[in-house]
């Protein structure tokens, strides 16, 4: 099977759609659809993961993906028309696609890896659940919701007031003294 990579640079030619490809930068998202102004990183699940090498995680292993720290914070660096999208390719390709936004707020478990090269550094990582990203079947529709994604920018940054996503495994408490019409006239005042 052609690289993930590979895949993304030939559907976009083929589709004539103008794209940057900064897959060889380790500063930049993988790709970035000019004239949108969407980028995003791409990521692959190759094969399948041992969990008894990542603990602390109920996530079963058909969902489960390890995504590094830094390539999350590049994301939201490009906000807010970024994307993670990841092939996994362990069973039938499947695309998952996550915005910017469903990385800040999809619940997610942090850990540490020792890397051991000339010197011994620490990498971080992020185990994330694939049921929380949009699931797509072909590419074609992944690069259409991304395309599409600045339309929900009224509901989810100005009309969405309760928490952004419903996300598998997750349970929102409820919280705080509830607000009555006398706080907002007491916060006016209080100015």
């Amino acid at each position: 099977m052609e690289s993930f990579e590979h895949e993304v640079r030939n559907y976009l030619s083929h589709n004539a759609i103008l794209f940057a490809d900064n897959t060889a930068s380790h500063h930049e998202l993988d790709f970035c659809l000019i004239g949108s102004d969407v980028h995003f990183d791409v990521k692959e699940k190759k094969q399948r993961f041992t969990m008894e090498h990542w603990p602390g995680t109920s996530i079963p292993e058909r969902h489960f993906f390890i995504l590094d720290d830094l390539a999350a914070r590049k994301i939201l660096l490009n906000a807010p028309k970024s994307f993670l999208v990841i092939r996994d390719c362990t069973d039938m390709p499947s695309y998952y696609v996550y915005s910017f936004v469903d990385l800040l707020c999809i619940p997610k478990v942090r850990v540490r890896r020792t890397i051991e090269r000339h010197h011994s550094h620490i990498k971080g990582k992020w185990y994330i659940d694939l049921r929380h990203a949009v699931h797509e079947t072909t590419l074609g529709r992944v690069i259409d919701h991304m395309m599409a994604y600045s339309d929900r920018f009224p509901l989810i940054f100005d009309a969405h007031l309760d928490c952004w996503g419903s996300y598998e495994g997750e349970t929102l408490l409820s919280a705080g003294t509830p607000r009555k019409p006398h706080h907002w006239t007491k916060d006016l005042h209080g100015k």
